[in-house]
Formats: C-alpha cells, sequence, structure tokens
C-alpha cells in the first residue's frame, strides 16, 4: 500500500506541474516578459514539487510511528421496567465519560421510549459500553461497537490541500506577473477553482477530526410494562378512546370557527358585489318600463265615407232636416 500511496504522490505532484506549464502555453504570446517570467516560475513549481514529493515520503515512512487515527462509535439498546432510574444510571455514565448529549427523542405515554446520542472520549467509550451493559434491571437488546481507520485518508487530504495552497500562491505569483487583462481573468479563474477545492478538502478535513476526537454513543432505554399495566392498558382502552374523541371534536369545532372567521371578508366582499348587481338591473328595468312602446301602438282608422253622385233637381244631403231620434223605420202607405 505504501508504494501504491508513492506513486499517487509523484502522479499528483508531476500533473500539478504539467497543469502549470499548459496554463503558461496557454496565455498570450504577444507579451514575451510575462512568458520568460512565467518559465521561470514553472520551473521553481516543479522542484517545489518534487521536493514536497520527497517529504511525503518521509512522513509516510513515519506514519507508524505517529500513531493512527480511528473513528469508533457505538450504540447500545436496553430494556427495563425501571425507566426511570435507569434514564438517570444511563445520563451519569454519560458524564463520567466526558460525554456532551447533542439529540434526544423521547416517546410518553404507556410503554416509554428514549434514543441519547453523545459525543464522548473515544478513550473512555469501551469503558462506557461495559458500564451500560451491567446496569441493574436492564436487559440488554444490542452493544455494538465500530471502529474506522481513517489516517491514510486524512494525510492524504492533508497533502492534497498543501499541493493546491502552493499552487494558488504560484498563481498568484502569475497574477502579480500578468501584463494583459486577458491573463489575468485566466489566473483568476483557475485560482477560484483552486480556493473552492481547498474548501472542500479542509472541510473534508475538519470532519474527520472531529469525529476522531469525539465518538458518537447511542444509548437506547425501552420501557417493558408488567402484566398488570398491559391489563390496566386494555381496560383504559374505551375510556382513552372517549377522551380522544371529545379532544377530536373541540379541535375540530375550533378549525370550523377559524375557517368562518376567515371566509367572513370574503362573503361581504361577494354580498356588495351581488347587490351592486342587482341594483344595476333594477335601473335597467325601471327605464324600460318608463319608455313608450312604439312598436305596439296601432294606426289611427281611417274610414271610408261613400260619395253619391247629386241628381239635379233633388236637395242634397245638407238640405234634408235631420229628424229627431233618427228614425229610419218605413213609413206606411199613403190611401
Amino acid at each position: 500500500m505504501r508504494t501504491v500511496s508513492n506513486g499517487m504522490r509523484r502522479f499528483w505532484s508531476l500533473a500539478c506541474a504539467l497543469f502549470m506549464a499548459m496554463s503558461l502555453a496557454g496565455c498570450d504570446g504577444s507579451s514575451p516578459g510575462y512568458t520568460a517570467g512565467a518559465q521561470a516560475t514553472t520551473e521553481e513549481y516543479v522542484n517545489s514539487a518534487a521536493d514536497t514529493d520527497a517529504e511525503a515520503r518521509e512522513e509516510t515512512s513515519k506514519e507508524s510511528d505517529e500513531g493512527t487515527m480511528v473513528i469508533k462509535d457505538a450504540s447500545v439498546s436496553l430494556r427495563t421496567r425501571s425507566y426511570d432510574a435507569a434514564l438517570e444510571t444511563v445520563r451519569k455514565i454519560i458524564a463520567d465519560a466526558d460525554g456532551t448529549p447533542v439529540r434526544s427523542n423521547e416517546t410518553g405515554g404507556y410503554g416509554r421510549m428514549i434514543t441519547i446520542e453523545a459525543r464522548v472520549d473515544p478513550s473512555k467509550i469501551e469503558q462506557a459500553i461495559e458500564q451500560l451493559r451491567s446496569i441493574e434491571g436492564c436487559t440488554v437488546l444490542y452493544a455494538n461497537l465500530n471502529s474506522t481507520d481513517v489516517t491514510r485518508t486524512f494525510n492524504d487530504t492533508e497533502r492534497r490541500i498543501e499541493i493546491l495552497e502552493e499552487q494558488y500562491e504560484h498563481y498568484k505569483t502569475m497574477l502579480e506577473a500578468a501584463t494583459t487583462t486577458e491573463d489575468m481573468l485566466l489566473i483568476s479563474d483557475r485560482m477560484y477553482d483552486v480556493l473552492a477545492e481547498i474548501k472542500v478538502l479542509t472541510d473534508q478535513r475538519d470532519d474527520m477530526a472531529h469525529d476522531v476526537s469525539r465518538s458518537l454513543l447511542t444509548v437506547s432505554i425501552e420501557e417493558e410494562l408488567a402484566s398488570g399495566d398491559a391489563g390496566e392498558t386494555h381496560d383504559n382502552i374505551y375510556s382513552n378512546a372517549w377522551e380522544d374523541s371529545w379532544g377530536f371534536f373541540g379541535n375540530a369545532l375550533q378549525a370550523l370557527v377559524l375557517i368562518i372567521i376567515f371566509l367572513v371578508p370574503f362573503a361581504l366582499l361577494a354580498a356588495i358585489i351581488v347587490g351592486i348587481v342587482l341594483f344595476i338591473r333594477r335601473k335597467r328595468k325601471s327605464r324600460v318600463s318608463k319608455a313608450p312602446d312604439t312598436t305596439t301602438s296601432e294606426a289611427p282608422e281611417e274610414t271610408e265615407t261613400a260619395v253619391t253622385p247629386e241628381v239635379p233637381g233633388s236637395p242634397s244631403a245638407s238640405d234634408v232636416p235631420e229628424s229627431e231620434g233618427d228614425d229610419r223605420s218605413p213609413k206606411p202607405p199613403r190611401a
């Protein structure tokens, strides 16, 4: 594994050197002074990368003497009838292991349960597990301890950060020597990329260091009900259901009142709009009823008067006196 690690380090060093050379070759060739300075900077970077590779080999040879970095995490699950006493004992054990609770989740009612997550001293986590297993009145459901060696990963991450930091410094030197705007923009973009990668690797390294320095211990406690408690729970099912139904009814009624209060402004607005529409329709109908109806009025009848021709010597209609009562009955013949 050391041979493979050394080969990877050489590869990264040479790759960074080639990357710097290609970036210099891609810059503007119209500035010979800048190109010459950049080539000199590349040679210095290659020498620095070679020195870094040699230092990495020395650190690898001393890796076994420096110790290992191990992430430990444990989980213990307990079941007990003395829930409160067991919980108090668990908290005391965590405190004795220099532990700091980071999360706690407890469910109440019949058959209580709690899960506690704490960060403890790695050197005391095994002792804490043994103390948890030996709590009086508790049944151990399971107890696990996991260990992960992250020494090589941590060291490789640190070396990659160092190489990127050196690369960033060389980019900074190139930026100071740049004479054209195009070169400045190109170098600035690459500097931002290097900074982003450094940030990601730094976060990974810090997370590993934190997990190594503080182990995660998870403890679960489950309350075991006695037979009498179970019978009592069964007898109280109906009473609990009755109480829950009233609670649900109260919540539903409260929600209904809130909905009505929420809809009151909209109802008022709708009533106003409907009233305005009805008022406009009534106005229109009243105007139509008052207007004269010219379409259905009948034309005056014209009476035709029969014109009779006048005979000479005969009295006219105007000379004939009107008889009273307009008696047109036939007169009897004369004898």
